[in-house]
């Protein structure tokens, strides 16, 4: 019974997981099973919120990609804050010419007419936002502070979402755990400031569960929320991550998904996430991190 509980497992995963078919993107990252922005990142430059998450058996890179659950809820949040920063050049009347340089203020009144009519309008428009004002090169540091406002990783390394970790008592291997936590503590570590969310689908899910679990309360602290699909230790835990506050938490479990159940007889339900990664999922997430 075991073996055939594991070979359906082995085929429903080998013959389901999703294949993209996005039109090539400029970045490199979105076209890549795999995601290591927290591991590459500066602390010097770190984001407003870093995404960990771990893959289900089977899915290939540190993350897989396309219509995958990860994938899906990274997109979401990466369209949030991509639009982190507007950069307005000043023209119109402003000529940029030489012979205005010998002006009295340095500069035409017209051209120093419209720099304030920008600024006014920046008021006017978006009287919450933040402006900053400058020449070239300042502009440009500033927008490159923000345009990577959020950075995904994922869990890779001893984490091998391999088949016969399943059968592990924490629904994952030690290894796997510990590799999730120290990015989680990576994360901590590096970039205190920023806000962390975290998910997992299927075996990633009791991954990232583990690691949540046995987290310092600092790291635990940072974390806002995590996101779970198909959760293997569903049943296990009350449909909830011991040791993890409830309010940070959110478990997607679709009828007639019998991992969620305690078993690991996948079915086509164990596949159905798709519309939670890209809706219900990341807005929790969002809505954690107070945007």
């Amino acid at each position: 019974m075991k073996f055939y509980t594991l070979f359906s497992l082995f085929t429903a995963m080998a013959s389901a997981l999703p294949v993209s078919d996005e039109q090539p993107h400029a970045l490199e990252a979105r076209q890549s099973s795999n995601r290591n922005d927290l591991e590459r990142g500066s602390s010097a430059a770190c984001p407003r919120v870093i995404f960990i998450y771990a893959r289900a058996t089977g899915e290939p890179g540190n993350m897989n990609k396309g219509t995958s659950a990860g994938p899906a809820v990274a997109r979401v949040l990466e369209a949030k804050y991509r639009n982190a920063v507007w950069v307005q050049g000043v023209g119109g009347a402003y000529r940029a010419d030489l012979l205005s340089n010998l002006q009295p203020a340095g500069a035409s009144g017209p051209a120093i007419a419209e720099a304030r009519r920008l600024l006014d309008l920046a008021a006017s428009k978006c009287p919450s936002a933040r402006v900053v004002t400058g020449g070239y090169s300042q502009g440009s540091a500033v927008e490159a502070k923000y345009r990577n406002a959020v950075w995904v990783q994922g869990v890779g390394g001893a984490y091998r979402a391999d088949l016969l970790s399943n059968l592990q008592a924490a629904g994952a291997s030690a290894a796997a755990i510990a590799e999730a936590r120290r990015l989680l503590d990576l994360a901590a570590s590096k970039c205190p400031s920023a806000r962390v969310v975290t998910g997992g689908y299927s075996q990633g899910s009791a991954v990232m569960a583990g690691a949540l679990g046995g987290a310092s309360q600092r790291t635990k602290s940072q974390v806002q929320g995590v996101v779970l699909f198909g959760y293997t230790r569903n049943a296990q835990s009350g449909g909830r991550v011991p040791g993890f506050p409830v309010e940070r938490t959110r478990v997607f479990c679709r009828a007639g998904d019998m991992v969620c159940r305690g078993s690991l007889m996948v079915g086509p339900a164990h596949f159905g996430y798709a519309g939670d990664a890209a809706g219900p999922a990341p807005q929790f997430l969002l809505q954690r991190i107070g945007a």
